[in-house]
């Protein structure tokens, strides 16, 4: 009996090297808008500490100081949003990229499953009509 050979298995290895690389290109991409998101919160926690150190410090000579901290934080956190902003354009453009090379491969795969069965369909009437023959050749 004959195997099935798809004529395109190539090309579907291409596609399957392809969607991991983008794959694995997204979770670089999600991993590095999660740190940036976690850096970000980090920064509005320290913001937030030291503005309840300041008022609850009794002595006026630390709150010039403390305020001209809160004033670096706050630059701080508005470059860190526009990092976040970045990363998550990124990540979302590494995602599009990931599920159109995924859209391609299951495609491929898709039409090797209907070359397969339209394979094994052909096959099996093959079968019969040599079992058939066999059969009207036996009763003459």
């Amino acid at each position: 009996m004959a195997r099935f050979v798809f004529r395109l298995q190539r090309v579907k290895q291409v596609r399957t090297i392809q969607e991991a690389i983008k794959k694995q290109q997204w979770a670089e991409a999600n991993r590095v808008l999660l740190m940036a998101q976690q850096k970000l919160a980090d920064l509005k926690q320290e913001k937030t500490d030291v503005l309840a150190y300041c008022n609850r410090q009794a002595d006026a000579s630390v709150r010039p100081l403390a305020y001209l901290y809160i004033a670096k934080l706050e630059r701080m956190i508005s470059r860190q949003i526009e990092r976040v902003q970045e990363a998550a354009i990124a990540e979302a453009a590494a995602r599009r990229e990931w599920l159109w090379a995924r859209t391609e491969k299951e495609k491929l795969e898709r039409l090797e499953a209907k070359h397969y069965e339209e394979f094994s369909y052909e096959q099996l009437r093959k079968e019969q009509r040599i079992l058939d023959d066999m059969k009207n050749h036996l009763r003459v």
